[in-house]
Formats: structure tokens, C-alpha cells, sequence
């Protein structure tokens, strides 16, 4: 879903063992129930090697957070790029298909889960996620709801409602199992993800129109 890994960190094997590791023990266990030592053991690195490149467990930790939310919101910002040149609710539509895509269409993403784990359980990292993975591209579907709307894009209800048009993209990280577990049957084929992402664009939509109606 992400393509977290910059060009700077390609050329050193070691460290980029150790985060690709430290991805996907946190995003299992959380930070407080992850060991240096199980991240080395996974990453095939020298226990001292944490020390070495992130000098603690935390300095590991919010290094792998800050490139997960960088990636993040290059994410969010691609899909908003996807829609440039049509109408606003069109643009929205764009959007919202493909932020579903991306969540919901692949089965497995450490770091999809491990954003939600941080969510849930904020640890000293959980600014890096709110200053790097959600403000800058949440300014972005502000400025497009309120072109839908009309209201001001600094409106309450503009943020809120860029605010639910997230939530739904997103609840399907955690919605998944559920839904398989009620309908064992369920396939999330692609025609079915642009079926979610439809029906998402339709609900938003209809709520945003009912706030500018009210605001009219």
C-alpha cells in the first residue's frame, strides 16, 4: 500500500533490515510488548545494532513511525491527485475509490495495521502521525468538501465531515475480519471493493449536501 523506504536509507542493509522488522513486530505487538532483541533476532542484526543506528527501542520506534506517516500521506495526496480536473464531487468519488482500494483491497499491510495500533494505543510517537500522516493531506479533502459544500473549508462541519469520509475509508482495516467471520463466503474482489468505495461516495456525498442544504 505504501512505499515507505527513501532513497537515503537503500545503501544500508542493516538498518533497513532492522525497520523492516521493527514494522512488523510493532504492528503485531504494539511498542510497549516488542523487544530489541526479538527486532534483531527477526532482522538477522547484532543486538547492539539498535543502539547503533537509533541509539534506544523509542528512537527505532518513532523512526518507523515518522517514515509511516510520510508514506501515509503520500498516499492520501496520490489519490487526491487521481481525481485533478473534474468537478468536486467527482474528484471526491476518485478519491474515496481509491483510498478503498488501497485499504481494503490488499490483505495484508503491517503498516496499516500498525498506524491503527498507534491510533488506538498513542504512544511519544503518535504526533508524528497527526503532524506528517494526517494534517497535510487532511487540509487537502477540507479544501474539497467545502468546495462540495460551500461551506468555509475551516468550518467545524467541513472538518467533520472530511473527518467521516476517513473513518469510512479506514474502518475496513479492523471491518474486514468482521464482516468475513458474519459472511464466510465474502471475496473482497475488486468488484466488490469499488462496490464499497461507491457506496461510501454516495453516503458522504449525501451528507455533505445535506449541510450545505441547511446552510443555504
Amino acid at each position: 500500500m505504501f512505499d515507505f523506504m527513501s532513497p537515503k536509507h537503500a545503501d544500508h542493509e542493516t538498518r533497513q533490515r532492522l525497520l523492516q522488522a521493527a514494522i512488523t513486530l510493532f504492528a503485531e505487538r504494539g511498542f510497549k510488548n516488542t523487544g530489541v532483541r526479538e527486532i534483531c533476532e527477526l532482522a538477522g542484526a547484532n543486538p547492539a545494532a539498535v543502539n547503533y543506528h537509533f541509539r534506544d527501542k523509542l528512537g527505532l520506534y518513532k523512526e518507523v513511525i515518522g517514515m509511516v506517516a510520510d508514506a501515509m500521506d503520500r498516499s492520501k495526496q496520490e489519490a487526491m491527485d487521481a481525481g485533478e480536473g473534474g468537478t468536486p464531487e467527482k474528484r471526491l468519488q476518485d478519491y474515496i475509490r481509491h483510498m478503498v482500494r488501497r485499504v481494503v483491497g490488499e490483505e495484508k499491510n503491517w503498516m496499516v495495521d500498525l498506524i491503527g495500533r498507534e491510533m488506538a494505543e498513542p504512544s511519544p510517537a503518535f504526533g508524528l502521525i497527526v503532524e506528517k500522516g494526517i494534517l497535510p493531506s487532511g487540509r487537502r479533502l477540507a479544501q474539497l468538501v467545502s468546495e462540495v459544500s460551500g461551506l468555509p473549508a475551516d468550518d467545524p462541519r467541513t472538518q467533520f465531515s472530511a473527518g467521516m469520509v476517513h473513518a469510512q475509508c479506514f474502518f475496513f482495516t479492523g471491518g474486514k475480519p468482521v464482516l468475513k467471520h458474519m459472511n464466510p463466503r465474502l471475496e473482497f474482489t475488486s468488484e466488490y471493493v469499488d462496490e464499497i468505495a461507491r457506496q461510501i461516495a454516495e453516503f458522504s456525498l449525501a451528507g455533505i449536501r445535506a449541510l450545505a442544504s441547511k446552510n443555504a
